[in-house]
């Protein structure tokens, strides 16, 4: 993952805190270092555990990555193949969430995954997107 590709660097260190190899950051820890507190509305994130590392969804146009068209933001409808999501039933995704950085702005976005838009069989789930960004799945601990 190049992180050297985003502008802000505290959206940097976040998203090599959770990618270093043996990482034991959690998901309190990521977010205070990007908003300060938790946010409101997707219950207690600190009982959520990383279950990836993060990831890029981006553009790529003639070898050059960027997060946005042309200075308009990009909110794009993807489906993900996600192999830690392979076997899972449909009614325990709500117990899973995508968190989505925005690498400009350091926004913070959690996004609940849909049993209606998932294949277990594949791991395969589609969501919107509200930015391009770094993405990793989280899951409520047990």
């Amino acid at each position: 993952m190049a992180v050297e590709n985003y502008d802000n660097e505290t959206v940097k260190e976040a998203v090599n805190l959770v990618n270093e190899e043996e990482s034991t950051a959690t998901v309190e820890e990521v977010v205070n270092k990007l908003a300060g507190e938790l946010p409101e509305g997707k219950g207690n994130l600190a009982e959520y555990d990383f279950v990836t590392t993060f990831t890029e969804v981006a553009l790529v146009k003639d070898g050059e990555t960027s997060f946005d068209n042309e200075g308009e933001v990009v909110a794009p409808t993807v489906t993900l193949a996600v192999d830690a999501l392979k076997g899972v039933n449909p009614e325990d995704l709500a117990n899973y969430l995508f968190m989505l950085i925005n690498p400009a702005t350091a926004e913070l976005s959690f996004i609940e995954l849909d049993p209606e838009a998932f294949d277990a069989e594949k791991g395969e789930i589609t969501v919107e997107l509200p930015f391009l960004g770094a993405l990793a799945l989280i899951q409520k601990a047990e």
